[in-house]
């Protein structure tokens, strides 16, 4: 089986299921941080989506947060990982997702790559 087709039969499996508020579960009792992601045959990874619970870390996209505050947000429920990737392959970036507290005081930041620049920089993050 091809790359392609191991990401396209995990993508409408896994990836369509699982969402950004379930990643956000596995970052708070994971030390801060969690990450799923598509690797292929030669263990390189193809897709990654990773989420940020850290406050130290968080800290990190305070301006990037600031600056989309005003923007609708997405509820994390209703987000799957897919979407992510789907974000990050229509801009050709990272795809960015914040999740703010009933204070609107950022909580998480979910970061998408499914362009391989992307991946590479979101790697240098774990």
């Amino acid at each position: 089986m091809s790359d392609f087709d191991l990401m396209a039969e995990y993508l409408s499996e896994e990836w369509s299921r699982k969402t950004l508020e379930d990643l956000r579960e596995e970052a708070l009792v994971g030390g801060g941080i969690a990450y799923q992601a598509i690797t292929g045959s030669d263990h390189g990874r193809r897709a990654l989506v990773i989420c940020i619970t850290d406050t130290e870390s968080l800290g990190v996209f305070a301006p990037q947060f600031e600056a989309a505050k005003d923007a609708p947000q997405k509820i994390w429920t209703e987000v799957p990982l897919v979407d992510a990737l789907m974000a990050s392959s229509a801009s050709g970036d990272i795809s960015g997702f914040f999740s703010v507290d009933e204070n609107n005081c950022l909580r998480a930041v979910a970061l998408g790559a499914a362009v391989p620049i992307s991946v590479l920089k979101l790697e240098e993050m774990l």
